[in-house]
């Protein structure tokens, strides 16, 4: 699953009218999952590295064992490299799961530092996008019924409408 497929399953699909700092909260976190993948690359890399040369040496070693010692050694050789392959395996997977849970915690962690930042970001806009409703029907008001009505009238009559939009979910994005 690329990044992006891993962003679009964790927030969902961009949308048009999303603000630019959603879109920035997503590049971000498409940044992190990136540097966290190839981290986990890198490591692997080395893991299969230190193998190989691990294999080889004892491969190196043992053959010379065998040419000396006869058919004695070559039997003790052979079970002291399976346990030698079955601790590096039980090692190596001990080392496996480390480095997973490590990564799996940053993982998490990231996911909600970026899931507060866009939550404190939706609110600013809905906030700044009340304060603005508030603002045109206060404009609005004050055209239409500015004659009719005293100012605290004015001013309860759009307190109101405002609370009975926002409990009718008007305001809900």
């Amino acid at each position: 699953m690329s990044n992006k497929s891993l962003l679009k399953n964790l927030f969902g699909p961009v949308k048009s009218n999303e603000t630019v700092e959603v879109a920035r909260s997503h590049k971000k976190a498409e940044r992190i999952l990136q540097e966290a993948v190839l981290k986990a690359d890198a490591l692997l890399s080395e893991v299969d590295l230190i193998t190989q040369e691990l294999r080889g040496e004892l491969k190196v070693g043992l053959t010379a064992m065998v040419e000396r010692n006869g058919k004695a050694i070559d039997e003790a050789a052979k079970k002291a490299i399976e346990q030698m392959l079955a601790d590096f395996k039980a090692n190596l997977e001990e080392q496996t799961k480390s480095v997973n849970k490590q990564l799996d915690d940053y993982l998490k962690a990231q996911l909600e530092a970026s899931q507060k930042e866009v939550a404190v970001l939706k609110k600013q806009k809905i906030d700044q996008f009340e304060k603005d409703l508030t603002a045109k029907a206060n404009a609005l008001a004050q055209t239409m019924i500015g004659r009719v009505l005293s100012p605290s009238e004015q001013e309860k009559l759009i307190i109101e409408a405002l609370e009975k939009a926002k409990k009718d979910g008007f305001f809900n994005i």
